[in-house]
């Protein structure tokens, strides 16, 4: 056993070596990396190794000692690849506003093999091209087409949480249900009904995905494709991929040759409206079609997923916090458990106020990267060179006491509009910011509003998972390290 994991760290290191020494940065990247503060790690692998030993779940850990060291940046080599962390919101802001530093980092590439060149990891004129294509597909007016399957799902969630009888569960798997259900209704007008236990294959494939990506990002054995095809997980996820890629073609061909008996011309999947951009642009394929729905079900489905889990557990750690959101609910529905239609969404302010403090503390995506294809010029004058991986952890950011005082304390009233006035915009960014921020984010907020709504119109919220026995791990979005525990009390 001991020789088995011996030689398995000793093909690692050779593996990183080898990259280190085949992808060397020019000279004068060398050199402006020597100007920056951060720690030196080994030669040629840098911290490589420092990271790869790190248990996931103590990752933020790591990262927030690095955050303390003196300097406004942490840079550090990894592997051969020079890694610069931004932690001040003035240099966040010179980043994110930046029009040519749009290229993804280089963990994104793990992405294309369910996205392909899709919005989320495509860079220059076909990102510039394509996100001016899509964004009127995100407009509000047509975000309300999709009220009716949030709705409709809401209410099945509830269904089945009150099927629990008071019994406390894990809400992992009925989250992911509920967000995955609406997301596919809303992106390709097929309903899955994954939380009735059908279509078990297409969650397995969509989470087995996350979780690859995860690994690959960690293990360098898994780095290069063909390599990974040649460990089990790499074949379990090439035929995950088969199938996924198959019924969305199926269901693409489907959906152009016929409307949907569901959706009318007020109510179009998101599907839809690229097929009518199609027929507007020859150029536009039945490739990118399918990488646009991979890509909005993908951007979507995880972090949403993430972001309702975490509220109902912070829900129901602050009892107070939930009683005056439900009174916020009464006020706005009486008694009554009717559909939330789109003129209400605007008077759920608590609401929205204790959701964004629920992504200020758990940010779905708690990791983003750029890789720079010319230098940044920080405030202070300091030079990040080209070719860097320049990594933002919005998990930390929003811990920052300067921008949140306490930063620990689970506090809504953080967000009323003159606290959120005093602070620098870019201390806060759960949905990135600048022209590649989030094109979906009006779509997640009213996904929340609805799905919580029917939720706190329902039930009453008793979190069982002591949150100081909680760590956090950066997978594809932000998990808990141990489940949530939820019971679940009627109100009515």
């Amino acid at each position: 056993m001991w020789t088995d994991i011996l030689l398995a760290g000793c093909v690692v290191l050779l593996i990183i070596i080898y990259k280190s020494i085949v992808y060397l940065p020019p000279k004068r990247t060398y050199e402006l990396m020597k100007k920056l503060p951060g720690p030196r790690g080994l030669p040629l692998i840098g911290m490589g190794l420092d990271l790869v030993s790190v248990p996931q779940e103590d990752l933020f850990d790591f990262l927030h000692k690095l955050s303390l060291l003196p300097g406004r940046v942490t840079a550090m080599w990894v592997a051969g690849v020079p890694v610069v962390m931004l932690w001040e919101p003035e240099d966040l802001e010179v980043l994110l506003k930046s029009k040519e530093n749009i290229k993804k980092g280089n963990e994104y590439r793990f992405f294309r093999i369910w996205l392909n060149n899709g919005l989320l990891v495509s860079s220059g004129e076909k990102w510039h091209k394509r996100r001016k294509l899509l964004t009127p597909s995100f407009h509000f007016r047509i975000l309300e087409s999709s009220a009716e399957c949030m709705n409709r799902n809401a209410r099945l969630f509830v269904e089945h949480i009150a099927g629990m009888k008071g019994e406390p569960f894990d809400i992992h798997n009925l989250v992911n249900c509920c967000t995955l259900d609406i997301l596919c209704e809303a992106a390709m007008g097929v309903s899955l009904h994954t939380m009735n236990g059908e279509n078990p294959g297409y969650v397995e494939a969509i989470c087995s995905f996350g979780s690859a990506t995860v690994q690959r990002v960690k293990n360098p054995l898994y780095r290069t494709d063909w390599m990974f095809r040649l460990f089990p997980l790499g074949k379990k996820i090439d035929e995950h991929m088969k199938y996924l890629h198959g019924l969305s073609e199926k269901i693409i061909a489907e959906r152009k040759c016929k409307k949907s008996t569901y959706y009318d011309g007020s109510k179009q999947a998101f599907l839809d409206s690229l097929i009518e951009l199609q027929s507007e642009d020859a150029n536009f394929t039945d490739a990118d079609i399918k990488e646009e729905v991979h890509t909005f079900l993908t951007g979507g489905q995880h972090t949403l997923a993430s972001a309702l889990g975490f509220s109902i557990y912070m829900f129901g750690l602050h009892p107070e916090i939930q009683e005056v959101a439900y009174k916020e609910q009464r006020d706005i529905f009486g008694y009554s458990s009717r559909d939330v239609t789109a003129e209400e969404l605007p008077k759920m302010k608590y609401l929205e106020k204790v959701i964004k403090e629920t992504l200020r503390l758990f940010p779905s995506v708690p990791y983003m990267s750029r890789k720079l294809s010319q230098d940044v010029i920080l405030k202070d004058e300091t030079i990040i060179p080209q070719g860097a991986n320049l990594v933002m952890i919005p998990f930390l950011i929003h811990r920052n006491p300067q921008a949140f005082p306490d930063p620990e304390v689970f506090n809504p009233e953080r967000f009323t509009s003159d606290k959120s006035a005093e602070r620098h915009p870019f201390s806060y960014i759960p949905f990135s910011a600048g022209p590649k921020n989030c094109i979906g984010q009006k779509y997640a907020m009213m996904e929340l509003k609805i799905v919580l709504s029917t939720l706190l119109r329902s039930m009453k919220i008793v979190s069982l998972t002591d949150r100081s026995t909680l760590k956090y791990i950066p997978s594809i979005v932000l998990e808990p390290s141990k489940p949530l525990i939820i019971k679940f009390i009627q109100r009515h």
